[in-house]
Formats: structure tokens, sequence, C-alpha cells
């Protein structure tokens, strides 16, 4: 269990750092000899990643009335997916954050009931990002 949830943050945390890269053009800056600490991208990634986890628990648990933990990532999974339309049409819920772990878990889950099937899964990087955001910082730099 533990070696999948690390799995899914390493995941996450990758998808976070290329769009994060692609998205705000942190290659172009370094050719440009700026001084931008990687480092510190990569918490911003983490720690995004963490909020979307911790906002997704906390809204499940509110819709269910459990009280769930991040390891009740198949819980969470399953309501997302059978309730999936309904959330998303939600004004006061962030889709993007819905969509982004449903890909994330959605890889996981792949891989916990295929794990030596050398088979490429493609994880979208939905919530990941703000693109609001991201324009602000590409814009800025």
């Amino acid at each position: 269990m533990k070696r999948m949830i690390i799995k899914v943050f390493s995941a996450i945390i990758a998808v976070c750092c290329i769009s994060v890269f692609y998205m705000s053009g942190v290659s172009a800056v370094h050719a440009k000899g700026d001084n931008v600490d990687v480092a510190t991208e990569e918490c911003s990634a983490k720690k995004r990643m963490e909020e979307e986890e911790k906002y997704i628990v906390d809204l499940v648990s509110k819709k269910t009335g459990k009280q769930l933990k991040n390891a009740d990532w198949k819980v969470c999974l399953d309501y997302l997916r059978e309730n999936y339309d309904l959330i998303i049409t939600e004004t006061d819920v962030d889709a993007d954050k819905v969509k982004s772990y449903v890909n994330a878990y959605t890889y996981v889950e792949l891989e916990e009931k295929e794990p030596n099937e050398k088979v490429n899964y493609v994880v979208e990087a939905r919530a990941a990002y703000s693109p609001t955001k991201v324009t602000a910082y590409t814009n800025k730099y």
C-alpha cells in the first residue's frame, strides 16, 4: 500500500514538474542564466499534489459522511467514478482536482492489478497547475 502511494506521489510530481516546466517556460529561463531554483519548483509541485489529495479526501468524506484518510484512495476513487458527472457540475467543486485525482489513481489501480505488465499508461496533467496561474507566471517571466 505504501509503495503504491509513493508511486502515485512520484507520478503526480513528475506530471506536475513537467507541466510546470513546459507551461511556464522554466527551461527558457534557465537558458538565459536566470537563477530559478528547481528544487523550489519540485517542492511546490509536491505541495500542490498533497493539497489535491487532502481536498479530495475531505470532499469525499463530506459527501459520504465517513472519516476518510489518504490511504482510503480506493474508496475515494470509487465514489468519484460513481458520482463523477454530478460532482463535476457542482459549482463549489474544483473539477480539475477531481479529474486529476481520478486520472492519477486510475494509473495506480492499473499498476496494482497488473504490476508486471510493461505497458505505458498516460497520466494527464490537469490539476497539477491552474491555467490562470500558469498564464500569470508566464507573463511575469
